[in-house]
């Protein structure tokens, strides 16, 4: 598993696969009234329990990656691990071994080894779970976990283990690799969760009053979701889009209605927003119109024509 020389012995593929390592990662953010709120995880490429790349995205698109602190809960167990020390191991027989979470996020250049759990010839098998928060701003594209083993104390090697790495500190394997793909780009879509017994399943606001040019979209615009509705599961709101094509067609529903309202209000603006033609603030109404249209491709000039082309934005992404 590592193509460098060492000195010392390491971690080989065999001893790997004896460990019975298993692990699980789940993906959450702090929402703005500081409540913990879980992503969307999926693994794309499940070759190995030692590689795994997975997806992580928010379904509801109001995790922003860059304003929103960013948590990971890890869970890891190890049944068989006394193969490790002593003669044929990698490490003395006294010794103490560390396991700790390796990471690294190299768009903003932030970096870190968090210890975990420790490892001796004679401790029965090993299972715990961590927290790990990362602030806003810490994480962005892309962020790389890995899991490995270290030597945390040499304790007293004996003359025949002398061979073995010497220094606290080396990493002697690395149980596992994720490569997590970060999809926390903004609330494209102001979408939240509102309580209301008897309510309705889903509702729209938009301020009429706005200023397109000025307001921020996210202020003006809200789609509102009521957990309390009887067809609130149907929605599958923490599932993959792929399956939950019922929140496909109401997503596409309540944009219709934003998009239109913001038309009505754009009044003799609306072209010259969209051709780029006037000036409008960074994150208002006029912005998102502009996104929509010349980003995202799609078609206003009608509501069916602007309907089908959202539908199929977000159907294109569920067979991708």
């Amino acid at each position: 598993m590592n193509n460098e020389f060492n000195s010392y012995p390491i971690l080989d593929d065999l001893q790997l696969a004896s460990l019975g390592y298993i692990q699980d990662y789940s993906f959450f953010y702090i929402d703005n009234n500081n409540l913990p709120k879980p992503l969307n995880s999926e693994v794309e490429n499940d070759c190995s329990n030692y590689y795994q790349r997975i997806k992580v995205e928010d379904h509801l698109c109001s995790w922003n990656i860059e304003t929103c602190p960013t948590f990971i809960k890890l869970k890891c167990k190890i049944t068989s691990f006394s193969n490790l020390f002593g003669l044929g191991g990698i490490c003395p027989s006294s010794a103490t071994l560390g396991i700790a979470l390796r990471w690294s996020s190299p768009q903003t250049s932030e970096q870190g080894v968090i210890p975990l759990e420790e490892l001796k010839i004679n401790s029965p098998s090993v299972e715990f779970e961590i927290d790990v928060q990362f602030e806003k701003g810490m994480l962005k594209g892309a962020l790389k976990l890995q899991t490995i083993l270290y030597l945390k104390d040499l304790g007293y090697p004996s003359p025949l283990e002398l061979y073995f790495a010497q220094q606290t500190g080396v990493v002697l394997g690395i149980l596992s690799t994720s490569e997590v793909l970060l999809e926390g780009s903004g609330s494209l879509f102001p979408i939240v969760e509102r309580s209301k017994e008897n309510g309705l399943l889903w509702e729209v606001w938009y301020d009429e009053m706005s200023d397109i040019l000025e307001d921020k979209f996210l202020d003006k615009v809200e789609i509102s979701i009521n957990p309390l509705h009887p067809n609130y599961n149907l929605l599958k709101i923490r599932s993959t889009i792929n399956e939950s094509p019922f929140f496909i067609e109401f997503i596409s529903a309540a944009l219709v209605i934003v998009i239109e309202s913001i038309k009505r209000s754009c009044d003799d603006d609306l072209i010259n927003i969209i051709n780029s033609q006037t000036h409008f603030n960074s994150g208002s109404i006029a912005e998102a119109m502009y996104y929509f249209v010349n980003k995202l491709e799609w078609d206003i000039s009608s509501p069916n024509e602007l309907s089908a082309s959202i539908r199929k934005f977000f159907e294109k992404g569920q067979n991708t």
